[in-house]
């Protein structure tokens, strides 16, 4: 978990694909972003910008039972198929709207701003974090 402090945080997120050539981008369907918190009112307002630019707030979206993490079973190498195994983790989970027109190739800065950081007796944190990329099938 990643322990905010202040109203404001940033992430770094790097994309290998090659967004910045338009012959990719334009392969691009779709691209959005999920962020899983814990001790953050599911009210809470989230800005985000994504390199400098304002993508707009991100939404809550109903996650009561927690988020799954999905990963590979150990030693996978040795065993094949492997088995995929999914973890149930807590936290409440905010998205954003569509974000491909914000992302380039390489380091991407991730700009938070919450309105309720600090109220609580606990420390808010961030527990997870997904960028979505999908492509046309084109």
């Amino acid at each position: 978990p990643m322990n905010i402090s202040h109203e404001t945080v940033d992430l770094m997120i790097e994309i290998a694909d090659d967004l910045d050539d338009g012959d990719v981008r334009n392969k691009v369907d779709s691209a959005t972003l999920g962020i899983w918190f814990e001790n953050l009112e599911t009210d809470a307002e989230i800005k985000l910008e994504i390199n400098g630019e304002s993508t707009g707030e991100m939404h809550y979206k109903n996650s009561q039972d927690g988020w799954g993490n999905v990963s590979v079973e150990s030693l996978w190498w040795v065993k094949y198929p492997a088995n995929l195994n999914t973890n149930i983790q807590q936290g409440h989970l905010f998205l954003s709207g569509e974000i491909k027109h914000f992302l380039s190739n390489g380091v991407n800065r991730i700009s938070l701003t919450l309105d309720k950081v600090g109220k609580h007796l606990t420390m808010t944190a961030i527990v997870g974090v997904e960028l979505k990329i999908l492509y046309n099938k084109k």
